[in-house]
Order: structure tokens, then sequence, then C-alpha cells
């Protein structure tokens, strides 16, 4: 930051995952060095700065080099990164999310050193039945579904790179209707009034063999069927169990709250000492200068459903 704080001050830049656990990246602002924290158990107690200030939460050099990381430290003018990083990132965005599409000659070399790597086609169902096809890299299909919050997944197949897993998903999406996004807030609306289990099993398994069918019409020379079901570890934990939607915004006023756990980027807390779930979505406080520690907070009104 340019401008040094009097108080303790930071701020939380992202939820990262490692070995299957959700860490918090947290930016001291007192001295701009980043410490990595399991997200369990966390408690999360602060209020905002007054008046509001914001970091950009960029803190890699480059996208896809996780060796060589800082703080960007700049402010952002609106949003949460820099006009710096928000330009850069959208170059990268737009080179790796359509490099199916363009003249391998034309893209950076790193972005074709990223595709060329083996990839999995998913299926991922989400609480209230939601569907989305999605790719990633093989050696990181567990972090992936993990990042994306997703109840339960098949992984539908594999190929020998990036490039044609990218063609294949298109293709599931302009031809069966399968979305590739999910909304944050039809998700956590989901974890709310969730369908019954049995129901999200049944819709997946209906998806997963029209895909397949598609996939071996298709693809069957170019693809090897995996199909392997994958489950996330937070689905049998009794926090989410009969859970409420936070309803104060995490990026204002004052909060004292007890993290149990994460569905992507959605995290699931107790309330100061009491006992009721509740789940809140991290990005309304990501880049958010707080000041930490005990303060009076807000009032609310719990209510059922929300949407």
């Amino acid at each position: 930051m340019t401008q040094k704080q009097e108080k303790n001050a930071e701020t939380i830049l992202r939820i990262e995952w490692n070995d299957g656990l959700p860490h918090l990246l947290v930016l001291n602002c007192n001295t701009d060095s980043l410490e990595k924290v399991p997200l369990s158990n966390y408690r999360l107690a602060y209020r905002v700065a007054d008046p509001k200030m914001r970091i950009c939460v960029n803190y890699q050099l480059k996208p896809l080099d996780t060796s060589k990381r800082r703080p960007c430290l700049r402010v952002p003018e609106k949003g949460k990164k820099c006009e710096i990083c928000k330009k850069e990132d959208s170059i990268f965005a737009a080179n790796l999310h359509n490099a199916h599409t363009k003249d391998r000659g034309a893209l950076p070399a790193e972005i074709v050193k990223h595709m060329q790597n083996p990839n999995y086609l998913y299926l991922a169902a989400f609480d209230d039945g939601a569907l989305k096809i999605g790719t990633s890299r093989a050696q990181r299909i567990n972090t992936r579904l993990l990042e994306q919050g997703a109840l339960i997944a098949t992984i539908m197949c594999e190929t020998e790179d990036g490039f044609l897993i990218r063609v294949l998903e298109d293709m599931v999406t302009a031809e069966m209707g399968i979305p590739q996004s999910v909304t944050t807030r039809k998700k956590l609306q989901g974890i709310v009034t969730p369908l019954p289990l049995s129901e999200v099993n049944a819709k997946l398994s209906e998806a997963t063999r029209n895909v397949k069918t598609f996939i071996e019409s298709r693809f069957s020379e170019e693809c090897s069927i995996v199909l392997n079901e994958w489950e996330n570890p937070e689905r049998s934990t009794p926090l989410w169990e009969r859970i409420h939607a936070y309803p104060n915004n995490l990026g204002s006023g004052a909060h004292d709250l007890t993290i149990g756990g994460a569905r992507g980027r959605l995290v699931g807390f107790t309330k100061g000492t009491g006992d009721e779930s509740f789940v809140g979505d991290l990005d309304e406080i990501f880049g958010v200068v707080v000041e930490p520690g005990s303060f009076p907070t807000n009032e609310m009104t719990v209510q059922d459903k929300l949407f």
C-alpha cells in the first residue's frame, strides 16, 4: 500500500486449496507481508476500515507461475483489481480460454505449454440440481472441483491436451445445452434450499449417460472414457445442514465469525458464541481493508429463504 496504516489492518486476497484443504491468503497491510492460514476454525472477527479502502487482490507476477508471488499493493479505482492487473489478466484469460479457436503459432509460449498436458472433461452438480460442464488439467482435477464448490461430479473423459477438451466442452454446451458456469448466487441458493441428494444424483446420472453417448459418437478415437465419480468432502459435514444465508454484507460493518468449512468461495460459519450455521460469500470481503479484533457487530434478521 502507498499509505501505511496506524491501526492493525489486513485484507483477505483469496481462498487457495492445498492438498484438498482450503486456506486464506491474508495480506498484513502494516508490513505488506502475505500469510497463508488454514480456513477451518479460523476466527474472522473484524470491522471494515472507515473510510472503506481496497487493495488489488492480485499477487502473482505471472498467472501460471506460482513461484513468483508478491502482493500488488495498488489501490483499484473500482472493482477488485487495479487497471494494470485487470488488463494483464484480461489478455491472459482471452488467450487461455479461447486457445482452441486460435492459431497455435499466434499464442504465447506459456499458454501453449500449459495446454500441452492431459485434460479432463467433467460434469459437476450442485445442491439444487444445477449442472455444468467443465475442463481441468488432469493433475488438478480435485482442486478444480473444490474451487467450483460442486456437490458431486463425474469425470467424463481424458484427452492428451487442453485444445481438444475445450472443443468438446463447447460442443456439449452448444448441442446438449449444458452450461459452462453456475453463478455463485445460485450455488448459495442451492446450499440454503437443497434438493434431496437422490434427486441431484439422478440428474447427474442422466446427464452422464447422455454426455457419454455424445462423446462416443463424436470423439471415440480422440478421448478416453473415464467415468470416475467425485464427491465433495464437505457433503456430509453437519455444518451445512439447515444452514441459513448470512443476511449481512461481509464487506461493511463489524463481524465475529468462526469459519467451519468452504464450498468454493462460499464459507460456512457460526456467529459469535452461537451455534446456528450461516453461509456467506467471501468475495464480498476480498481486497477490503479491515481492522481485526472484537467489535460490536451489526444486527441481523435471519430468513430461511432469501431468493
